[in-house]
């Protein structure tokens, strides 16, 4: 199956909400965003209605589909008449001109092929017999249930009625009306289709799949002045029976010997399910859908709201329509249609767990007696041991258990409050000890039972406590000294509002501020011992300086003698 649905990795938030949605659990999270599994998936669109951030999108054919009317295809609109009950903007006819002007060739409904596959129920459930020789039938109008089905419950197979879609034969209808080189594009409420249209039998007839919001987005964006449209009619008969198909709100109705039960949601379908298991399901022929409100509830509507509103829109469309099951159109091309088409069970990957694989992961989540085991669905799954199954397929992981995880950061936190080298302690707004971690009792001196309720003043300066707990602003970095405990101290204190509560975290800086200060105190007896040593060089120099002075003037006495002494040699001379 291709991919139909994708997950954008950037908007995904591991929430796992998608997870919790999906009926079959075809979903994991890895690396902490979701992960369609194709094979497992029955396209219900669950996932993608619920995802809260838009994490999950739908393909779009829209690319390829302007692309056939570029190439000149004669490209015909197959519509599911429901899209009428959610136009906005603009009426039935101003609709119809609007895909026209996008390039559309032909714009029908398929209420006619709807209502062909309802005269194939009613001959295949007077075929069964009277009494009936099945207990059971079941309508294949909804392909997600025909998946469901057909993927998880392979015994319930043989009770799906043998039959091709209204969507299949519509498209066969078109191909044989205009020609096998038409390109039909089916428009509806329900992704599912996307799927069905990919099986290899609908290939040739079926070319693109458009949901209502992709058309929906396209006529908006290309055309202005939509109210300003003209009408058209649309280029085909519409059967009145065939719009609203088999008629949702009729439980209790017979059709033949049968009594008719519509089964609308998965929780509904799943129930019924297991009816049938139980045995409970007599003479039944069940019209089962697996969206809330049938087809008026459709994934692409993205809500819930509005279900009866539109219902009753579609209803008042059918009014516009023939009465008469017997049209010329039916009875020509849909009533030799090979309609017929048995269903058959799909193979998944389905890795079953032993009970011991399933033990070992439900202890991997910490859940190693029953007590422990919450089913809380945080994860998505309803149960523990869901949960742990799941981790056996390799489905989910240990880690995505957040009560585990919860636990585990816990145990991970106190361990670290316990054994950290750092004094902390956790006062009330009254100032009274709520709990001290082992090195704050060890430099208080006194157990912890004994420390807690007591009031921190009687240990430490309470100053910056009051400044924290009356501006609600921490203290981060500050130094400070804790004389009665002869420590030097980084003060961190931290206002927990919703605790009403402040939890102080002191780092002792003790070496480090007497390093500094055996440092400090080397620096001045060096800059003292280097002051003196100058003051003695000083004195020395002007001890020298003065000797040096005196024998200078003795040196200059003896020469002005010896000066003195040749002048009188040489007068005497």
């Amino acid at each position: 199956m291709e991919n139909f649905l994708e997950v954008v990795d950037l908007k995904c938030k591991g929430c796992y909400r998608c997870v919790s949605s999906c009926p079959v659990k075809a979903i994991k999270i890895e690396n902490n965003k979701a992960k369609i599994v194709e094979d497992l998936c029955i396209s219900c669109g669950n996932c993608y209605r619920e995802c809260p951030h838009d994490a999950i999108v739908v393909r779009s054919d829209l690319g390829q589909v302007r692309e056939y009317i570029r190439l000149n295809y004669n490209v015909v609109a197959s519509l599911d008449p429901f899209i009428f009950s959610d136009l906005s903007g603009m009426n039935k006819g101003q609709f119809v001109t609007a895909l026209k002007q996008l390039g559309f060739y032909k714009v029908e409904d398929m209420s006619m092929a709807s209502k062909a596959v309802k005269e194939f129920y009613k001959g295949s459930v007077n075929k069964n017999g009277n009494p009936p020789k099945k207990k059971l039938l079941m309508s294949t109008y909804c392909n997600c249930a025909n998946q469901m089905i057909k993927k998880y419950h392979e015994d319930i197979v043989p009770y799906l009625m043998p039959s091709e879609s209204p969507m299949v034969i519509h498209a066969k209808y078109i191909k044989e009306k205009y020609g096998m080189d038409t390109k039909v594009i089916h428009i509806g409420p329900c992704i599912s289709r996307k799927v069905e249209a990919l099986e290899p039998q609908n290939r040739d007839y079926i070319d693109k799949v458009l949901t209502f919001s992709q058309l929906l987005s396209w006529v908006y964006s290309s055309i202005d002045n939509i109210s300003s449209l003209d009408e058209s009619e649309l280029d085909n008969a519409v059967h009145t029976e065939g719009c609203v198909f088999l008629d949702s709100p009729c439980t209790g109705s017979p059709i033949g010997e049968m009594t008719k039960v519509d089964i609308l949601g998965i929780q509904e379908c799943d129930n019924f399910i297991n009816a049938v298991y139980s045995g409970e399901i007599e003479n039944v022929f069940a019209n089962v859908r697996t969206c809330v409100g049938g087809c008026a509830g459709g994934p692409d509507y993205k809500t819930k709201r509005g279900i009866v509103t539109r219902e009753q829109k579609v209803r008042e469309y059918a009014k516009e329509g023939r009465f008469d099951g017997k049209s010329k159109e039916l009875d020509s091309i849909y009533s030799n249609m090979q309609i017929e088409n048995p269903l058959k069970k799909i193979d998944v990957p389905i890795k079953k767990a032993t009970e011991d694989e399933i033990k070992n992961a439900l202890a991997k989540m910490g859940k190693v007696t029953k007590e422990l085991e919450l089913d809380c669905g945080a994860c998505g799954y309803k149960t523990c041991r869901e949960k742990a199954i799941a981790i056996c397929k390799g489905m989910s992981e240990p880690k995505n258990c957040r009560i585990y995880m919860h636990d585990m950061l816990n145990r991970l936190s106190n361990s670290i409050f316990d054994i950290s080298p750092n004094y902390i302690v956790i006062v009330g707004e009254d100032f009274k000890i709520i709990d001290v971690n082992d090195a704050m009792q060890n430099i208080m001196g006194e157990p912890k039972e004994k420390l807690i309720g007591t009031y921190i003043g009687n240990y430490m300066d309470i100053r910056d406590f009051v400044e924290v707990s009356y501006s609600k602003q921490d203290i981060l970095g500050k130094k400070v000294r804790w004389e009665n405990y002869g420590k030097d101290l980084m003060e961190n204190i931290l206002y927990v509002e919703e605790k009403n509560a402040l939890v102080a975290i002191m780092n002792d800086n003790t070496k480090d501020e007497s390093q500094k200060r055996m440092i400090q105190e080397m620096k001045l007896r060096t800059i003292d011992i280097s002051q003196n040593l100058i003051e003695k060089q000083m004195r020395v120099a002007q001890e020298i300086a003065s000797l040096l002075g005196e024998s200078t003037a003795e040196t200059k006495i003896i020469l002005t003698s010896l000066k003195e002494l040749a002048i009188k040699e040489k007068e005497y001379y």
